[in-house]
């Protein structure tokens, strides 16, 4: 069975402004017209994107990295990750998160999932 895709509404930007433009990511607030015709303000993170990768060696185990993370003043233990430079493709991030984080250049990288990490607030993928 097809399903029609009928054209919904979307939001009305009326106004941007930048709030914070760092190395990573930037900060704005936009004066927005919700699909309802309701009229507010949301403020989101805008980011290049990013990719999370686990090295699996040929014994079954993976390869994860201690982090410092300052936000809260500990080492994480995480899987190797990192942001997309502006233009860079996933899979070249993957690459390059691989070699820098581990020391290793990954011969195989097969892509498990794309997600956006957290919606309502930020525009990374």
């Amino acid at each position: 069975m097809a399903f029609k895709k009928t054209p919904r509404k979307k939001a009305t930007v009326n106004g941007t402004h930048e709030l914070y433009r760092g190395k990573l990511f930037s900060f704005f607030k936009e004066d927005i017209t919700l699909p309802n015709g309701r009229r507010t303000e949301i403020a989101m993170v805008r980011h290049p994107g990013s990719t999370g990768i686990v090295p699996l060696f040929d014994d079954g185990t993976i390869a994860m990295v201690s982090q410092y993370r300052h936000p809260i003043g500990d080492y994480l233990l995480e899987i190797t990750a990192g942001s997309m430079e502006h233009g860079e493709s996933p899979l070249n991030c993957a690459r390059r998160e691989v070699e820098e984080d581990v020391g290793l250049d990954a011969l195989t990288i097969l892509a498990l999932q794309h997600t956006w990490r957290y919606i309502r607030n930020e525009d990374t993928f």
